[in-house]
């Protein structure tokens, strides 16, 4: 098929010029690890805009720890010494269809392109239609690329992949920025109200607990405890939710821990781990995902205990934006998901989830994937509705739970 007939194939539409795609926005090479992908992913990433899930080292331990399921396809737009942009991807059957979704994103909070900021201009509809259909000829077919909670910007980058039709994703991403802020946080970062709460909190942890303080995890002794409390914290947490600890598969345990302890000493790591102490008790953890000067706040664990009852979150976080606006961090968001937590930090963005149909037998069943995302979307930002759904998602986690013992 020649590169006019791919483009109108997938447009569905008015034919499309395929000279609008240049020679270099038309070469693409596939790679088939990551190994074979590092040299030409770091060179690019050295300059691109991303955010943390999608940098190599997040991505590479997602698929190490065999996190994804399907055909690892990595693909490199432009010359492979010089990437203009680079799109992970795996291939496997999902709902009757070959599915392809970027590496890690079922676990991330944020899909994008990794590109290079220069040349976001030149990431035109056509340029990117010809980069699908090019990946989909070389991988041996996909039906369509699903893309998920796509920012539409990145600190004051347009998100070219918007370019294809979206709609709003189910759960929106809380962002600030905190470049500004002066330290310490807790006195011009938050309002005056929650600021006494915590102070007040904090006062009250020392009085029964011991020393208060909040450390970032530097080695890997000190990990273990940290992540051994946030599993156990977490899962308590999930099983009053009635949701399976995910955090505690193997995978997953394998993919904190080596991930943490290959960006120790870094920089700039890829993922950060940070503790409240009271005393020798650890109450609460904090793990997440930085690339460039963003961070992310991956997921938080409290205890339950009769300390619950301070804000630990809220005393952890304080310090520990302290010491990521000192090592740099002007970008902070809280992932996705609508909790009332997260507007005493950051403010919530709408993201896009985007569905690209690659073959006939992928438009066929775009109509059935957009109204999932709609029907996800209309219940999570209904109280009522996501109040059932999450109390008929705790009665069948008891009701299987009782099967089990």
């Amino acid at each position: 098929m020649s590169l006019s007939e791919r483009l109108d194939t997938m447009a569905g539409a008015e034919p499309l010029d395929a000279a609008a795609v240049s020679p270099a926005l038309a070469q693409v090479t596939v790679l088939d690890s990551f190994e074979a992908a590092r040299a030409p992913w770091l060179n690019l990433e050295a300059r691109a805009v991303q955010t943390p899930y999608q940098r190599y080292d997040w991505m590479a331990a997602m698929h190490a720890n065999g996190l994804d399921h399907g055909r690892l396809v990595i693909a490199v737009l432009g010359p492979v010494e010089e990437p203009i942009a680079i799109l992970p991807l795996v291939i496997a059957w999902r709902r009757g269809v070959r599915q392809a979704r970027l590496v890690g994103s079922d676990y991330g909070n944020s899909d994008w392109l990794v590109f290079d900021p220069q040349a976001v201009g030149r990431l035109s509809l056509p340029v990117l239609q010809n980069f699908l259909a090019e990946i989909a000829r070389q991988a041996g077919g996909i039906d369509i690329v699903r893309f998920s909670q796509l920012p539409a910007q990145w600190h004051g980058v347009a998100n070219p992949l918007l370019a294809f039709r979206h709609q709003p994703a189910p759960n929106n991403l809380y962002v600030v920025e905190i470049g500004a802020v002066p330290r310490p946080f807790i006195d011009h970062g938050i309002t005056s109200k929650l600021r006494a709460n915590l102070r007040r909190g904090r006062a009250r942890l020392e009085e029964q607990f011991g020393p208060v303080s909040v450390r970032r995890i530097v080695d890997a002794e000190a990990l273990s405890p940290v992540h051994a409390a946030f599993l156990a914290q977490r899962g308590e947490r999930f099983a009053q939710m009635g949701i399976e600890n995910l955090f505690a598969t193997p995978g997953m345990v394998g993919f904190f821990r080596s991930l943490c302890e290959s960006a120790m000493g870094q920089d700039r790591p890829a993922f950060m781990a940070h503790a409240l102490y009271a005393g020798d008790e650890i109450l609460a953890t904090s793990f997440g995902a930085a690339a460039g000067n963003h961070y992310s706040q991956y997921i938080n664990s409290t205890s339950a205990g009769p300390a619950s009852k301070y804000s630990l979150m809220g005393i952890l976080m304080v310090d520990m934006l302290d010491d990521l606006i000192a090592s740099g961090i002007t970008g902070f968001d809280m992932g996705t998901g609508d909790f009332a937590y997260k507007a005493d930090w950051s403010k919530p963005e709408t993201v896009f989830d985007s569905a690209v149909a690659v073959s006939a037998l992928g438009r066929a069943a775009l109509p059935v994937l957009d109204l999932m995302v709609g029907t996800k979307r209309a219940i999570k930002q209904n109280p009522r509705l996501w109040a059932l759904a999450r109390r008929a998602q705790k009665l069948r986690y008891d009701f299987l739970g009782r099967l089990k013992r």
